[in-house]
C-alpha cells in the first residue's frame, strides 16, 4: 500500500515574511493606507500624530499580541460577534422529586439459651427439618 504524507500545522497560517502570515501583512496594508489617509485630511500635524499613534498601536496589538494563544484579533471579532449576535433564553422549571422515606420493619431477634442437655435434642431437631 502506498504511503501519503499526512500535512501537518494545517491550523496555523502559512508564514510570508518572517513572522508575518498573510491576514498580518494585508491588516498592516489598510492600517498603511488609513494613515496615509490621515495624512491628507487631518491638517494639524499635533492631531495627525495622537490620531496615527493610537491608530497604529491598537492595529500592531491586534496583530501581533496573542490572548489565550489565539491572535487578539480573532479574540476581537468573537467578542464582537457574541455581542450582536441574538440570544435566545429559555427558562425550564427544574422539577424537584420529593425524597420517600422507606421504613423496613425488621423482625425481632429471638435469642435461644440452651442447656447442655438440650443441645443434642435441638441439633437432631435442625436435621430433621433440613432432610
Amino acid at each position: 500500500m502506498q504511503q501519503y504524507k499526512v500535512p501537518q500545522f494545517i491550523d496555523r497560517d502559512s508564514k510570508i515574511i518572517g513572522p508575518i502570515t498573510i491576514r498580518q501583512l494585508a491588516v498592516m496594508c489598510v492600517m498603511g493606507f488609513m494613515e496615509v489617509m490621515f495624512y491628507f485630511l487631518i491638517s494639524n500635524r499635533a492631531i495627525f500624530i495622537i490620531v496615527s499613534v493610537l491608530f497604529l498601536g491598537t492595529g500592531l496589538s491586534l496583530l501581533f499580541v496573542p490572548f489565550n494563544g489565539r491572535p487578539l484579533y480573532s479574540t476581537v471579532v468573537s467578542m464582537i460577534g457574541f455581542l450582536l449576535k441574538p440570544r435566545t433564553y429559555i427558562w425550564k422549571k427544574a422539577v424537584r422529586q420529593r425524597k420517600k422515606t422507606v421504613y423496613v420493619k425488621q423482625k425481632p431477634q429471638v435469642i435461644l439459651v440452651l442447656k447442655p442437655e438440650n443441645i443434642q435434642k435441638f441439633s437432631a431437631f435442625l436435621d430433621k427439618k433440613q432432610n
